[in-house]
């Protein structure tokens, strides 16, 4: 069975000059059905140099990504108006 991240996950990315910096990945939809993975850079490892640190500093971009998503799939599915 494989592990499945619904929540994304971080993971430590090295860089040639620059000290190593977490990032957060996740999976996301394209219109045209295809599943892309996305990252987005928190910070370095001098800023946050230990996994918890980088999950708490990351709390903010989840929040907003995942009700993005629901919203989104809200929309589409017909379940929910937009108010305008």
């Amino acid at each position: 069975m494989r592990v499945r991240y619904q929540r994304g996950y971080l993971r430590l990315g090295h860089r040639k000059t620059q000290p190593a910096c977490w990032e957060f990945l996740w999976w996301d939809n394209e219109p045209t059905g295809r599943r892309v993975r996305r990252k987005a850079v928190i910070g370095t490892v001098q800023q946050y140099p230990n996994l918890e640190d980088a999950w708490q500093a990351s709390n903010g971009l989840r929040v907003f990504l995942f009700f993005f998503f629901f919203l989104t799939e809200l929309l589409e599915s017909g379940k929910a108006e937009f108010p305008c």
